[in-house]
This record gives structure tokens, sequence and C-alpha cells, in this order.
């Protein structure tokens, strides 16, 4: 897609900014996503950093750098390349002039891809895309293989202006707020976080990778009037239910995609939030597929598109309120005490499913994929080929509550194996000063 200047694309790329005003000095990779790609093979670090500057040109959005101009961060084209570097402790920061200022860099080691990128300028379903334009320019390359291109983006395909949508106070619908109720969120593991500020190692903050076939967690999600991410939701809310005695209710935070809702379907754009299932104590007494019509019942309930119209207002109000701060510190405290980010993540724990991703003939290349974050009980579902692999993450290095969630699998008479604990190492952002 062609930019007239600097100036229009930095327009289109606005809305991309808000989250990185919320970037707090002790918390600074509280936005940032690692995704974790495991091949079958070892990595060749040359031939991946030929064929990531080779999709990158499919992706402007996802070439750029940080400016401030007038007290406001605005992305601008970044001609650098990206940075493909064999893995260390800690990650280089996103934004740092180790990776050329980009948001977006790729590290490694042995035959592990990892795709590090901020949170701000994406989320999984708009970076997805990119990593398997990654993937197809790497394999063509390290193999001569004619993988077939349905469903990959390609250097030389036009960027079309669906990408950039985004909604407006005119483009969205009007919504009937006569039955919009904020939901309850119930119990929050704030000592897990006090525990991991007191002690921040690195190799502290971790998580587990889950691998499970689709097809025998897909019965039992038939079987018992779920989904993945209900589903998942359920086993949580009973593993955890004993850690938290005192706890009368908890609630899980389930993500939810909201650009089709707001006619944004092909937009690269984080548009998601969370929408929060409670739990009573009580619903432990109850089986599984009452737990599962119950989680699923106040999913479909929160997803209606009017409360999804409602959530997007809301977060163009936001937008208009961090617009009315006239200076770069101004915007930043305001966004520390009342950005969406900070103040929306209050649920005992959070489920995200990714979704099932199609890598084509790429898919025999293909071990596992896992999303990593800096929070605490986030399970994050991804599904390739015939596998669902579930990333445990959390910000204490113990085995607990992986043990409880493992005898809730076995109860419910699922197949699993589970891996060994491994270090987060999600990248902090550094940004410019005014």
């Amino acid at each position: 897609m062609p930019f007239e200047n600097k100036e229009a694309f930095s327009a289109l790329t606005k809305p991309d900014t808000y989250l990185l005003y919320e970037t707090r000095p002790n918390a600074a990779s509280n936005t940032n996503i690692r995704f974790v790609l495991e091949l079958s093979e070892n990595i060749d670090g040359e031939v991946l950093s030929v064929a990531v500057n080779e999709a990158i040109k499919r992706y402007p959005y996802f070439a750029v750098r940080v400016a401030v101009e007038d007290g406001v961060y605005k992305l601008v084209p970044n001609d650098l390349p990206i940075v493909v570097t064999e893995t260390k402790t800690p990650a280089a920061p996103l934004g740092s002039s180790e990776v050329n200022g980009h948001l977006n860099y790729l590290d490694y080691e042995t035959d592990t891809i990892y795709f590090n990128v901020s949170h701000s300028i994406t989320d999984a379903s708009g970076y997805i895309p990119f990593i398997k334009s990654t993937l197809y320019q790497y394999l063509t390359r390290l193999h001569k293989e004619d993988f077939g291109t349905d469903g990959i983006r390609l250097p030389d395909d036009a960027c079309p202006a669906a990408e950039f949508a985004f909604p407006t106070a005119d483009t969205l619908p009007e919504a009937d707020y006569t039955y919009h109720r904020e939901p309850s969120m119930g119990y929050f593991p704030f000592n897990d976080y006090m525990q991991a500020m007191r002690n921040p190692s690195p190799e502290n903050a971790g998580y587990y990778c889950i691998h499970m076939k689709q097809r025998e967690l897909m019965q039992y999600i038939h079987a018992n009037d779920a989904s993945p991410a209900t589903i998942l939701s359920v086993f949580m809310f009973k593993a955890l239910s004993g850690f938290f005695p005192a706890a009368e209710l908890f609630s899980a935070g389930i993500a939810c995609n909201f650009k089709n809702a707001v006619g944004c379907a092909g937009a690269y754009h984080s548009l998601s939030s969370a929408l929060h299932v409670p739990y009573k104590r009580s619903y432990l007494d109850l089986p599984i597929d009452k737990l599962g019509t119950i989680t699923r019942g106040a999913v479909m309930l929160q997803s209606q598109p009017e409360n999804m119209v409602i959530h997007t207002k809301a977060l163009l109000d936001h937008i208009a309120a961090v617009d009315a701060r006239k200076t770069l510190a101004e915007k930043k405290e305001y966004c520390l005490k009342e950005g969406l980010f900070t103040k929306g993540c209050r649920d005992t724990y959070n489920v995200s499913y990714v979704g099932h991703t199609d890598f084509g003939d790429m898919n025999k290349y293909v071990r596992s994929m896992n999303t990593v974050l800096a929070g605490n009980l986030v399970l994050e579902i991804n599904a390739v080929g015939n596998m669902f692999y579930i990333t445990f993450n959390q910000v204490l290095k113990t085995d607990k509550y992986i043990r409880a969630f493992m005898r809730v699998l076995d109860e419910a008479g699922l197949r699993y194996s589970v891996s060994n604990y491994r270090t987060k190492n999600v990248p902090t952002v550094e940004l410019p000063e005014e």
C-alpha cells in the first residue's frame, strides 16, 4: 500500500501507540509477546535473516520505530533490517539500538525461532500471518521445495487498506446499554506478583508447554457443551480453587476478538478484550458439562455485538482522553493510572485461544507453537496440524499450579504431555524521551 508521506503512515498506525504510554520501568514487558516456533531441524540464522527481511516487505506496519513529536508517540517507517540474533537472556529490548529500533525482531537457538513483538502494534491474529510468511521464505530458501502459497502473503502482494482499518465514533453503530452489566471479577493472586517483584530474576518467570491431540480434546469439549477456551477455563477454576481457600469468587478473563463486530475483520491492529466469567466456589460441586454451559453462556452473552461496540467505545474514549493530554509525561502519567491494559488485568487467571494456524505443506517442519507473555496463570492455546499447544504462563518458578492442572486433566481422562519449566525471556521495550 503506497503512503504519501511519513505523516500519512503515522496516521494509519496511530492506534498502535496507546499501549506504549502504559509502559512502566518495573514492568516494561507487560505488553510484549514472544511466539515460540519449534521446528524439526536446527535453525540456520543466516537464511532466517534473509527470509524475515524478505517477508517484512509485505508488512510495512511491522517495520516501524517509535518517534516523539510534539509530546506524542508516533510510529514511523524503519528502513533498517529486521534483526535476527542468537538467543540470549535477557532478550534484547524491543525499540533498542540492538534491534535497530524495531518493535519486532527474531532470535533463535537450536531448533527454535522466537518472534518478539510489541502487543501495542498487533495481537496474535494480526501477527501470525507474518510468522507464516517468514517461515515460507525461510523453508523455500533452505529446502528448495514448492510448499504452495495458499494462505501465504508474499512480498510483492498488495497491502490492502482493510488491514489498516480501525473503528471511529462515526463508524460504530449505536449500542443499547439497557441490558449491559459489568461482570464481577473474582480473587486476584496479588501475592504471586509481589513475590515476583521482590525477586525479579529472569529465570523465575516462565512457562510450561502442554501438548494434546486435537481430536481427543475436541471430543471431550463437544461432550461437555464447551469450546477450547471455555473448557480450559473450567479446568483452571478447578485446579486453582484449592490454592486460595478464602476466595468465594473466582473469575476467568477469556480473550475475545472484536474485529468482526466493529467492521474491521481484516485489520492487523489489536482489537480484543477480556470477557470476565465469574465462578462461585459452590460451583465446584457442579459436573463438568454444567460448568461448560455456564462458561459458554457467559462468553456468548458478553460477546454479543452490542457489548463489543460498548467496549470499543470505551477504547475510543480512552484514546480521546490520552490525546487531550498535551505532553508525553502527562500522557504516560494518565495511562499508568487509567490505561485499559493496566485497569483490565484483575482476573484470577486468563485464557486465550489464539486459533488454528494452517502452515499447509510446511506443517511437517513444525513441531510446536507457543505464545509467551508476561502475565501470571495465563493459558495461551495454539492449534497447529492435529495438535493443541497450550502455554501455561507464570510469574513464579513453581510446579504447584501445573501439577494441580494435570490432576484435573487426569480426572477428565485426557492424554497429554508437559514440558519442563522454561524461562519466558519476554523482551522489555526501550522508548525515546521528549
